[in-house]
Order: C-alpha cells, then structure tokens, then sequence
C-alpha cells in the first residue's frame, strides 16, 4: 500500500498553473494527461472559469473546484491524485479566487490553498477584498497544520531582502517590485510566510511563468509560499515549460519532503 502523501520519507510534488480555461471541450482531459506526465500529488487551478462550486472524480482523481455563481469568469480549484485525495478531510469553496483543501499526512496536516489575485490594473477595492478573505482562511487554519499557498498572485517581488531575509530569497527575478507584489510580501511578513520560488536559484526559462503574447516579455507572478517554520521541507520550486494546454503560463512545481525536528531526550530521573 502507498505511504500516504507529504511524509517524511518521499517527495510530494505540487504543482500550481494558471490554465486560462478548462471550460472548452478537452481542456480538463488534456490537463490531467498532464498530472499525470508530471506525477503531481496536488496542482492547485487558476483560471477554471467553471460556475458555482463542487467536486468532480475523473480517472481516480479528484476535483474541487470553487467558481462564479453565474459567469464563466476567474475560477479556482485543485486536483489530488488518487492517493492524495484518500488522505483529503476536507475543502472549502471560498470564492472563485480562493479555495482550500486540508490533507491528514503521516505526521500532521497539510492546508493548501489556491489563489488567484486581481491584476495590477484591478481597483483597490478588489485587491483589498482578495487579501481579507485571504487572511480570513489563514486565521480559521489551526495552528499546528503546515500551509501552503500557492497561485497566480500578478505579483513581481524584486530580491531586495533587507528586513525581510525570511520572506524573500535571493533569487527574485523582477526589476522591481509592483504594487501587487509589495501587497504579498507584506502579507506573508504579517502571517510568516516565504515566498518559495525567490529561495531556489535556476535559469530565467526556469522562473519565469507568464509569457506575453508578443513572446519578449517573460515575468514570475506565480507563487509557492508555506509558512516559514516549515521552509525547509521545500527542496525546490521550478517552472517546467514542456507542459502545455496551450496558454500563456507555464506550470510551476514544488518538491516538498517533511522535516521533522527531533526533540532533545528527555532526563531521565534518578
């Protein structure tokens, strides 16, 4: 029998891809071909466009999904594999920007989440209201559970890092932070989160995730964060280009093995 995912012994992988749509004929077949290419564990959605909110099983994996009530528009989600999904307690649709999904591992709990923030052109009041509900799932998760959040943030984080060693790495790829990502470094300073992607160094065409349509502007805007106690049970974040569902971002994926601290002996009594 499998060990159960996010254990000490093996790597989970977990994905995060903004995949512009799966509501086109094929789209979500042609997605898990790609899981499946890529052996995920977890692939955290953006961009579903799928309506209204649910659970859907294909091939042994599952789906959770969380969208507009009426339009084909945003649209979060998150596929477990087989083994992943048996160890799934539960989820929570929390708008069709967020969605989370809570894992029981050998040693704990896991909580994944799945975002999707406004563009950097979005009002302020629309940003505002994405990192409220955010920060509303993070003080519901308990405190013990390990949190990743991953996602599609519109965020570029320069790697100016004075003050904030443990939230940004050395490795950011932008020229400058925007305003989107001065909004998520601040948010993962608040809740002692890293921001995973800027601690692992790779080539450009390894970091970067979303290519404009002219083909010359490459930028990183999507994230994998987890709560900073837990930051070395992530042994690399990296964008793998050779899958395709034919859209302008490229699937980023997470190694994660859990470390355990070892406690000191305890004294024994005369």
């Amino acid at each position: 029998m499998p060990r159960p995912p996010f254990n000490a012994k093996e790597i989970t992988r977990i994905g995060t891809w903004n995949v512009r749509t799966l509501f086109q004929t094929g789209k979500t077949a042609q997605l898990l071909r790609e899981f499946d290419t890529y052996r995920l564990d977890v692939l955290g959605i953006s961009e579903m466009r799928w309506t209204g909110s649910g659970r859907f099983v294909s091939d042994g994996k599952v789906i959770v999904y969380s969208g507009n009530d009426t339009d084909h528009a945003r649209g979060v989600g998150i596929v477990l594999s087989k083994r992943t999904s048996a160890s799934m307690m539960g989820w929570k649709p929390i708008s069709d920007r967020i969605i989370s999904a809570r894992i029981q591992a050998r040693h704990g709990r896991i909580t994944i989440i799945q975002a999707y923030a406004p563009t950097d052109n979005a009002d302020d009041a629309d940003k505002d209201a994405f990192y409220d509900h955010l920060q509303g799932e993070l003080n519901n998760i308990p405190r013990h559970d390990v949190i990743l959040l991953l996602g599609d943030f519109n965020a570029q984080v320069y790697r100016d890092r004075q003050g904030l060693e443990h939230v940004i790495g050395p490795f950011g790829t932008a020229t400058q932070t925007t305003e989107n990502g001065d909004r998520l470094v601040s948010f993962c300073a608040a809740n002692g989160m890293s921001i995973g992607n800027t601690f692992y160094w790779h080539k450009d065409i390894h970091k970067k995730t979303w290519r404009h349509p002219d083909g010359r502007v490459l930028n990183e805007i999507d994230y994998v964060c987890i709560a900073k106690r837990w930051r070395s049970s992530l042994l690399d974040v990296k964008v793998h280009r050779g899958a395709d569902v034919g859209l302008d971002h490229h699937l980023l994926i997470a190694k994660f093995r859990l470390r355990l601290k070892r406690l000191p002996p305890t004294p024994q009594r005369a």
